[in-house]
């Protein structure tokens, strides 16, 4: 008799113990998908300035939807792309070097606007060949030439402009550009810019992957930044890179600022990472602009309104969980405990 209800006893506790955990199993997942909304952020309000969004679509009718910007570093030699201030590039053999004539400002940087074949500019480069030497300054004043290898080279291309449609269905403009610093180049090198919304299957999966490794739910996506290299590699030539992106207000909405973040896939690796990531200020046309910065150099980005995943160990029981189960646990004691006192009357 006294197994029996030593048998009851157990198996009714049992029974609680793990409904209980399963509860609160349960309002734990239900407390991390919230987060991201009873979590305090930077919220903004702002209006957009300059820009109607209604007539977003009629404004970028004639544009190409996929512009692509093809920035080839050869035509930095090209005589309408030369600097100013009596400066000239020139090139021998693998290096790139600056040869400062008679008038030239005595600066440490050279810079040079690349344009394409419509005369549009399609990026800034930025030419470091460091502080010249005294004889240097003599030889520039008396008419002499002085030849001086470019140590470093920062480029920034234009802005793409173009609409795209999130994953919410909403029309909405992005502006995307790059920044990257190289360590040299080729003659062949060249860098092929294409700015859409648009992700092939595998590359979403490794966002999905990695924003889940990072304890986050990606959401709407805004914007994605493709940027494809020739004679150019991540980590030897090319050193590393800051993309920006540009979007509507409308996007944001009521969302948090902290929750935008900018992922990065590599074609090379297959690996993705999410950048570190900041809000960089509003633009004259009212657009946000968000910075990612990229240590690894170049490949497809994209930006994401993402959701914080608190994740709590399954080990750690939750004890604030347990208030709304005492009525359902106390019944299951209660029922237990009269039917254990019920077979103990009839033996008796």
């Amino acid at each position: 008799m006294k197994n029996r209800i030593f048998v009851i006893l157990f198996i009714i506790t049992v029974v609680a113990m793990f409904s209980v955990q399963i509860y609160a199993k349960q309002q734990k997942t239900i407390q991390s998908v919230e987060t991201n909304k009873t979590s305090p952020g930077k919220n903004i309000e702002v209006k957009q300035a300059g820009t109607d969004v209604s007539k977003s679509n009629n404004k970028f009718a004639t544009r190409i939807e996929k512009p692509k910007r093809n920035i080839k570093m050869s035509d930095m030699l090209k005589a309408e792309n030369q600097p100013e201030d009596n400066v000239t590039l020139e090139k021998t053999g693998k290096t790139f070097n600056v040869v400062l004539k008679k008038g030239s400002e005595t600066k440490q940087q050279a810079h040079i606007k690349l344009k394409d074949l419509s005369g549009d500019e399609i990026a800034d480069i930025t030419a470091d060949y460091g502080q010249l030497t005294d004889s240097e300054k003599m030889r520039i004043q008396k008419g002499e030439a002085v030849l001086r290898s470019i140590r470093s080279l920062r480029l920034e291309s234009k802005e793409n402009d173009v609409s795209v449609t999130d994953t919410k269905g909403n029309k909405h403009r992005m502006k995307a550009k790059i920044d990257v610093n190289l360590n040299s180049m080729n003659d062949d090198s060249a860098l092929d810019i294409t700015a859409d919304n648009e992700l092939n299957d595998n590359i979403k999966s490794k966002f999905d992957d990695v924003a889940k490794n990072n304890k986050m739910k990606l959401s709407n996506r805004g914007g994605v930044l493709k940027v494809e290299k020739t004679a150019l590699k991540n980590g030897q030539e090319v050193q590393n890179a800051t993309v920006s992106f540009k979007v509507e207000p409308e996007w944001l909405g009521e969302e948090n600022m902290n929750n935008v973040k900018i992922l990065r896939f590599d074609e090379e690796t297959g690996n993705s990472q999410v950048l570190s990531t900041e809000f960089a200020g509003i633009d004259d046309e009212g657009m946000l602009e968000f910075n990612g910065i990229s240590p690894n150099g170049l490949s497809t980005f994209a930006i994401f309104m993402t959701e914080n995943l608190t994740q709590t160990s399954d080990t750690k029981f939750d004890w604030g969980s347990l208030k709304a189960f005492i009525l359902p646990l106390m019944l299951i004691i209660t029922i237990g405990a009269a039917y254990v006192g019920s077979v103990v009357r009839r033996e008796n």
